[in-house]
């Protein structure tokens, strides 16, 4: 296969674009699947306009850096794994996937860096007696909180996967440090409603195991974050994936810690059903 140039300029190698073909087709899969399954509802004369929403901002950690050490640290970059041409491709993938599927999108909708909140929010305000939506967001470099994700919920209309990033905050943590990058550690406060998570994450990351740092990082991590970040979904949605699933690159480096919930409470089996092909295809 050949090597593809990425947003940082460089290439790939045969594993990351085997890995990155891989992700893609998956996903390519899903989406193909889940415009098919709303091709005749509610009715084959009137069925629902399909909308993809992306809101994956993959070039917000291109200049994101690690300011709480000194000008030294601050020349590194806080989500590097997340930089790299290959997840940067997967991340601006997703829309150009969502543009080829067949059966088509009726409308694609891409929310800016910075007006993300207010554009989650003008999406809520339409009319979804009509239409059903699939958006894909990462709280995190959009800034997002909670009651936003909330008024997703409201609309009964909207199925949402949520990626939150790991990079160097879960090294951090593990660590046991106290200078969690700003603003990572804000953020998942923020989504979460909480910073018990903290405690629980230290709890589980130091107990004796014979993972080594990376798995205990992304096991404390599942517990910690995914666990409350799935019951706080499953509180305010029609249903949710029971757990919280780790992508990993190439590399087996963790990039998102991703959860997925159902809007309409008439299409939540066949919305689950569909996305354990993807949580199982992307994640661990």
């Amino acid at each position: 296969m050949a090597t593809r140039s990425g947003k940082g300029g460089g290439k790939q190698s045969p594993p990351a674009n085997l890995w990155l073909a891989r992700q893609l087709h998956a996903l390519a899969q899903y989406l193909s699947s889940y415009t098919a399954s709303l091709r005749n509802r509610p009715t084959v004369e009137r069925p629902y306009a399909r909308i993809f929403v992306d809101g994956l901002d993959g070039p917000t950690y291109l200049d994101w850096r690690d300011a709480s050490r000194g000008a030294k640290a601050a020349r590194r970059l806080l989500f590097p794994d997340l930089a790299r041409d290959e997840t940067q491709l997967l991340l601006s993938g997703v829309a150009d996937v969502a543009a080829e599927v067949t059966p088509r999108f009726d409308r694609h909708v891409a929310l800016s860096r910075r007006g993300a909140a207010a554009g989650v929010l003008g999406i809520c305000d339409e009319d979804w007696t009509v239409q059903r939506a699939l958006l894909f967001l990462d709280p995190v470099a959009a800034q997002i909180e909670w009651p936003t994700i909330a008024a997703v919920a409201r609309t009964r209309a909207i199925d949402l996967w949520l990626l939150v990033p790991m990079g160097l905050g879960l090294d951090r943590l593990l660590a046991g440090t106290t200078s969690t990058p700003e603003p990572w550690r804000r953020r998942v406060d923020a989504l979460l409603g909480s910073e018990s998570w903290l405690e629980d994450f230290h709890r589980t990351s130091h107990a004796r195991t014979p993972l080594d740092d990376s798995d205990r990082a992304v096991k404390a991590a599942k517990k910690a974050i995914g666990r409350p970040l799935v019951e706080r979904l499953k509180s305010t949605f029609a249903a949710t994936a029971d757990e919280a699933r780790v992508v990993r690159d190439a590399r087996g480096h963790p990039l998102y810690l991703v959860g997925f919930a159902v809007g309409s409470t008439g299409g939540a089996r066949t919305a689950l059903r569909l996305s354990s092909y993807l949580l199982a295809q992307w994640g661990a």
